[in-house]
């Protein structure tokens, strides 16, 4: 798919965005998140600043990682 396209598709379908940003957090984000944080022990409390439409903090609550999560965005 063309960079065109993909942008094109990527503004006027939400569902598409939503799998977007879903696949990247998954398949990107949530891993280096991990890989950063090695063997420390998991947190408790997470902020994730910048958070956007919150798949992401979705993911890490999802996967245990932080009690009490909150997304932030403007």
């Amino acid at each position: 798919m063309s960079k065109e396209k993909f942008y094109e598709k990527f503004w006027e379908d939400f569902a598409y965005q939503q799998l977007y940003a879903f696949d990247v957090a998954v398949r990107d984000r949530f891993p280096a998140i991990l890989n950063v944080w090695g063997k420390l022990k998991m947190p408790t409390t997470v902020l994730d600043f910048g958070s956007g439409n919150g798949v992401l903090t979705y993911w890490l609550k999802l996967n245990g990682f932080g009690e009490n999560i909150l997304g932030v965005d403007i």
